[in-house]
């Protein structure tokens, strides 16, 4: 191991076999890349005392975390397949034989296997470092990307704490920016003088991409530029520099999500292809559906007063034993990590009216309370508002906590954190369904039970393993202490999870959290900072959306909108929950604001988002026949 603080350099050292190889020569050495394969997967897993975990990467100077960490074992650095391709700009692709990959940027293709000491670059076959495998990614070493892809690398080891990987990205100057449109998507192109490493990223409805400035070229800040598009999925494209040296341009899209990003050469190239979602077949009829009132499920366009001027506001009232319709909270997709609009959650669900739900995180999960059918989904969290429909149709809307219990035949209870939250502390106990994925990633540390949905335990995970969830069932997860208490559990017993809310909200068919409380009884009741919600988001002025009871017992869905080219024309809460009481709310709470907030009317939206283009979210509140399932 080098001494502290000193730094171990990998040179671009590539150590070719002939290039005048014969054909027959080439074809037996990718056999033996094979056989090496076969041979030498069982033994390519990482005890965990070999290497030291690679947690922090600079990148042109620039600090970014390793998430899911890489390797070093004092001569080797690896790096996660998905950290190079998110970070570097270099594709990694699975291709078809077992434990085989392809790397490619640009003109460079780079084929390897796990456990061979050579790959193919091109049409030159080389030595190269060992890939390895952990939980199913390849970790690629650090080398390959001085061999085949010009990034410079090198090691620092920090006496106290763990070694940083430093890397340094090629360069390039973008020449143009081009959209072109196909039926199924929109092609972004980043032209480039040269091929240069770039880092991408995804935040709600905007695809970020930073390409790295070349090496030695003044970093002039020209200011910002805007291109805008006749496009129905492109709202506008911004291109401007960092203050650490990248040119980042970021995609703000409409609707759509990125399908895929990639180099071309010849020129070079970046390509974005965002996926335009399709409309379903047949289209939603624009008439009532069968047993619903012709006027029913309609929203209103009101002017709406405020202390400093009047608002444009959209208001529906939903009476379910009436009307035919009745409100219910809807997921974007099958699984919480997913986001799309809510044109998009309205038109599968088959709604009328749609209207925007609760926060939900950047990763895409729900943030609060949401039971869809009787399904718990995530748990409330803060002793935030929620409202809450009965199997027999009641309203309720209270401050909740969480009060979640597994009960063993043969140890007891223990008291759950969480359901389908990220483990991100030491002393949680978490459930995950299959509203998660298919599958629970690897953690060290962790103990996991996997239970069917009767609550027989059929497999125990003790080694940080992924571990398959349950059709129908959960997998329980614990760290730290918990891990301790679940290691205490065997296959084959029973457990049963019992999950409740204090105060008890009994026989929920539904319910959303959202927050702070607006209203109760009839009076202003803001409880922005009980329920741990920031100033700015309580005192700021912005769109809003709301769900409240009226005094018959009805529902009433409210949305204020700031139209994109006036921000700060919108409403505080306490603005927003005065337009409340006097529309007739009983009780009423705070939904997502700003540019979340989104009205669907039918197949179209009708409101004026003030992002200016229809946010991705996690989950809506839709309007729907009475029964629909």
């Amino acid at each position: 191991m080098p001494n502290s603080l000193a730094t171990a350099r990998f040179m671009l050292n590539q150590k070719l076999i002939n290039p005048q190889k014969t054909r027959a020569q080439a074809i037996f050495l990718a056999l033996v890349v094979l056989l090496s394969v076969s041979l030498r997967l069982a033994t390519t897993a990482w005890a965990d005392d070999e290497a030291a975990l690679v947690t922090v990467v600079t990148i042109n100077s620039r600090v970014v975390f390793c998430d899911p960490p890489g390797r070093y074992d004092g001569e080797t650095a690896y790096l996660p397949a998905s950290f190079v391709s998110r970070y570097l700009g270099i594709n990694v692709k699975r291709t078809s034989a077992v434990g085989t990959y392809a790397l490619s940027a640009y003109d460079n293709t780079l084929s390897l296997a796990v456990g061979a000491s050579v790959g193919q670059l091109n049409q030159e076959i080389l030595d190269i470092q060992t890939p390895q495998e952990r939980d199913g990614e390849l970790l690629v070493p650090v080398e390959l990307l001085v061999q085949g892809f010009a990034v410079g690398a090198e090691i620092e080891e920090p006496a106290q704490t763990a070694p940083i990987v430093k890397l340094t990205l090629p360069g390039a100057n973008v020449q143009d920016i081009r959209l072109g449109e196909h039926p199924d998507r929109v092609r972004v192109v980043l032209d480039l003088d040269r091929p240069a490493g770039y880092i991408w990223s995804v935040d709600r409805d905007t695809v970020a991409v930073e390409v790295a400035v070349p090496a030695g070229q003044p970093h002039e800040p020209p200011g910002l530029r805007l291109l805008s598009f006749d496009s129905p999925a492109v709202e506008r494209i911004a291109q401007s520099p960092t203050a650490d040296g990248f040119t980042r341009v970021v995609i703000a899209g409409r609707e759509c999500e990125l399908r895929r990003i990639f180099t071309l050469s010849n020129p070079p190239r970046i390509v974005v292809d965002l996926a335009i979602p399709q409309p379903p077949k047949p289209e939603l009829p624009i008439a009532p559906p069968p047993g619903v009132r012709p006027d029913a499920g309609r929203w209103q366009k009101r002017n709406l007063s405020t202390p400093r001027g009047p608002v444009t506001g959209y208001v529906l009232t939903i009476n379910p034993a009436r009307d035919g319709l009745e409100v219910r909270p809807a997921l974007a997709d099958q699984t919480v990590h997913c986001r799309s609009s809510v044109l998009h959650i309205a038109r599968r669900a088959g709604a009328v009216a749609a209207l925007n739900g609760g926060f939900f995180a950047r990763q895409g999960p729900p943030l609060g309370l949401l039971i869809v059918d009787g399904e718990w989904i995530k748990h409330p969290i803060f002793h935030r508002t929620a409202l809450g429909v009965t199997a027999g149709g009641k309203l309720l809307m209270d401050r909740l906590s969480f009060d979640g219990r597994l009960y063993f035949e043969r140890h007891g209870y223990l008291q759950l954190d969480g359901i389908n939250r990220g483990h991100d502390e030491l002393y949680w106990l978490v459930v995950y369904t299959p509203r998660w994925g298919e599958s629970l990633a690897a953690a060290g540390g962790a103990t996991r039970l996997a239970v069917t949905g009767d609550g027989q335990i059929t497999a125990k995970e003790t080694t940080g393993a992924k571990v398959a969830i349950p059709e129908g069932g959960y997998v329980i997860s614990g760290q730290g202490r918990y891990a301790e208490l679940l290691d205490r559990v065997q296959v084959g017993e029973r457990v049963r999870m019992d999950l409740s809310t204090t105060p008890i909200w009994n026989n929920i068919r539904h319910a959303i959290g959202g927050g702070p409380r607006l209203v109760k009884e009839g009076r202003l009741h803001v409880t922005a900072s009980p329920e741990r919600f920031r100033a700015d988001i309580a005192l700021g002025a912005t769109s809003r959306s709301a769900l409240a009871i009226t005094a018959n017992g009805g529902l009433m869905l409210v949305a204020v909108e700031t139209p994109p080219d006036q921000p700060g024309d919108g409403v505080t809460l306490a603005e927003f929950a005065q337009i409340l009481v006097k529309l007739g709310a009983r009780d009423a709470m705070n939904l997502d604001g700003g540019g979340s907030v989104t009205v669907v009317q039918d197949t179209q939206v009708i409101n004026n988002p003030s992002d200016g283009w229809t946010r991705a979210v996690s989950n809506a509140l839709v309007v729907v026949p009475v029964g629909t399932g």
